[in-house]
């Protein structure tokens, strides 16, 4: 086991997401809301992480 996997708990990597989901979807409602516009980050990085194999 690497570094980075050891510094973690075993449910962190997975709260972490959902708390970036979550975090991501307040903000895109609170720019609609706003008429602001918003742009997703998360999409885009899926399998980019740092659970990711190396490539």
């Amino acid at each position: 086991m690497d570094q980075l996997h050891r510094a973690f708990a075993a449910g962190d990597f997975a709260y972490l997401r959902d708390t970036t989901v979550e975090l991501n979807s307040m903000l895109a409602r609170e720019a609609r809301g706003s008429g602001a516009g918003y742009v997703g980050t998360y999409r885009p990085t899926v399998g980019y992480d740092v659970c990711a194999p190396a490539s």
